[in-house]
């Protein structure tokens, strides 16, 4: 799985700040001014605006510095409750999981499934899902993201 999940971080050059937030602004049709307060998350920037920004950042493979070189692995949990008890197999499995995403320099960060927006706007490569609870839709709504499910 970690072979996997290695091919997923592999990618070519990433557009410098400035070159990438002008970039960004020719390709979405907006001024690099707002592009760059849609990435600051300022107030007055839409919650439209802010998805075509990041939509276009995606494509053109832009990725911001704050995330640029994190090699982020999102677990995603339903819910901490009974539906996912932390214990015997599964505490196992991300406790060996933990260990080899350490060993390849990968960070592994926890979000519930209410928090998956979170993933795209933190331009996270990869998500691993422990259950079969996203549905097709919630999928779609996150084209940039890649999904590995476990336990099917």
């Amino acid at each position: 799985m970690l072979l996997l999940l290695e091919t997923f971080f592999q990618g070519g050059e990433l557009m410098s700040k400035r070159g990438g937030i002008t970039r960004v602004a020719e390709l979405s049709g907006l001024s690099p001014a707002t592009v760059s307060r849609a990435f600051n998350g300022h107030p007055y920037v839409t919650p439209a605006v802010r998805k075509k920004v990041y939509d276009t950042a995606h494509r053109a493979g832009y990725v911001p510095p704050e995330y640029a070189g994190k090699r982020i692995v999102a677990i995603i949990l339903h819910n901490v409750g009974s539906s996912f008890p932390l214990n015997g197999y599964r505490s196992d499995l991300l406790y060996e999981l933990a260990r080899a995403c350490e060993r390849h320099s990968l960070r592994m960060e926890m979000f519930l499934n209410s928090e998956l927006a979170l993933l795209e706007e933190q331009f996270i490569k990869v998500a691993i899902v422990f259950q079969n609870f996203l549905r097709p839709a919630q999928v779609k709504k996150m084209p940039y993201t890649r999904f590995i499910r476990i336990n099917k």
